[in-house]
């Protein structure tokens, strides 16, 4: 008796699923259950078009919120020892929460052999394209995304004509499947304009390994006297580390790429290290930004160092904003004020078998407000205070672990004109 479209598709879905999950993901499956015996040719063609989402909520309450006006069309064509299919999707206007997709275009095709890896002789092609891409953190415009697998090794094409404006994004890179590797090389990669364009340099490579491990190659980006490198291996496990190096990147530029609601700009420096970032994070090493400036407003120079310290397990930390009078003249003569003077001293403790301490003293810090600008405070504790205007000088001290925290703080404020400040308690919703 010839088998039925429903045992086949159900064949296939599950000969797929553990493919993939044998080869991308590394996972042990067990064999299918079952065997296919009969050879007669089956095939399938789908025409679907979304017309009332009402209704369909109605059938199924429990899915997502969204607007849509999908359409497309499927063929399918198989038997128990092979599969081949296409897939055609179009959609005019997606939405969902407050991602938003226009003019969307996708197009697959593909054929599997039930006995032989994906890595050896299976074939997919996709090209996917949108007009517009809009989220609360980007926008982007003119998306197209070409994917090719053939002979286990997946050619990957990325451009965007315009994110946040007249900035461009291009990537051209090949992944090759192992049996207990993933190994991405970079051929190309390029982000920016035509005044403020990073490229990659060399052959960056990306290695993932069956074991959860994910090793960074001669990743190194540059733009003018801008560059940023890191290498090393990203894990759990405290033996293995990743390396940052970063030199001259304009904060300003970043900021407008991005859909923020606040406005930032600075010169970032950095290097230094992590550590088990895959689960509980361990960083050492120093950061700085110079002319740090908050919505057009300078706050001045930030310095960050973090340092290991063997005989208590623990990172002791510092981190000062200076605003000097001599590299920032023009912000004390408009503002007859005092500038930041700020230092936070205190240390975070490294995790003890794979886990933070859940105790009050994960991480404390003594707080020295020498002079501060209170309309910057609502940026450095926004749980606190929603808005402030003034000058104060002051101390005190902050502790907490992973889910709460407690501060002690003290202030002498209005003692040379007055204060204005709305903490985060008295807002209602």
């Amino acid at each position: 008796e010839p088998l039925s479209i429903i045992d086949l598709s159900k064949f296939w879905v599950g000969n797929i699923s553990q493919k993939i999950n044998q080869e991308f993901f590394f996972k042990n499956v067990s064999a299918l259950q079952s065997e296919l015996i009969d050879t007669t040719n089956s095939s399938i063609q789908l025409d679907f078009d979304v017309k009332d989402l009402p209704l369909i909520r109605a059938y199924f309450p429990n899915i997502p919120e969204f607007e849509s006006n999908v359409s497309g069309n499927s063929n399918i064509n198989f038997n128990n020892e092979s599969i081949l299919f296409n897939l055609a999707v179009f959609d005019s206007s997606f939405s969902y929460n407050s991602y938003v997709v226009d003019s969307l275009n996708f197009q697959m095709t593909g054929s599997f052999r039930k006995d032989d890896p994906i890595s050896a002789f299976s074939s997919v092609q996709v090209l996917s394209t949108l007009s517009n891409f809009s989220s609360n953190l980007v926008e982007a415009g003119n998306t197209q995304v070409s994917l090719q697998l053939n002979d286990g090794r997946l050619y990957v094409q990325n451009s965007i004509q315009s994110i946040a404006g007249e900035n461009d994004f291009y990537l051209d890179s090949n992944i090759h499947l192992s049996d207990s590797t993933i190994n991405m090389i970079v051929d190309s990669l390029s982000m920016g304009n035509t005044v403020y364009q990073w490229q990659s340099i060399g052959n960056p490579a990306l290695t993932y390994y069956s074991d959860e491990r994910l090793e960074f190659q001669n990743f190194e980006f540059q733009n003018e006297q801008e560059s940023l490198n890191f290498e090393g291996i990203l894990s759990d496990q405290s033996t293995d580390s990743v390396n940052y190096n970063i030199n001259n990147v304009d904060l300003a530029r970043i900021s407008d790429l991005l859909n923020g609601r606040i406005n930032f700009s600075g010169v970032l420096n950095a290097n230094f290290t992590t550590k088990s970032l895959t689960r509980i994070p361990s960083i050492q090493g120093n950061l700085g930004i110079d002319a740090f400036s908050i919505d057009e407003r300078v706050i001045g120079d930030v310095d960050i160092s973090s340092l290991f310290n063997s005989d208590f397990n623990r990172f002791d930390t510092r981190v000062t904003v200076s605003t000097d009078s001599a590299k920032y003249p023009d912000y004390f003569t408009r503002t007859e004020r005092r500038g930041q003077n700020i230092s936070f001293e205190g240390f975070v403790l490294s995790p003890d078998n794979r886990e933070f301490s859940t105790s009050d003293s994960l991480f404390f810090f003594d707080l020295d407000f020498e002079s501060i600008d209170l309309w910057v405070l609502p940026f450095i504790a926004p749980r606190v205070f929603t808005e402030m205007s003034g000058i104060a000088s002051g101390g005190g001290s902050v502790w907490g672990n992973l889910e709460d925290f407690d501060f002690n703080v003290n202030y002498d404020i209005g003692t040379d004109d007055a204060i204005f400040f709305r903490p985060r308690f008295l807002d209602t919703y």
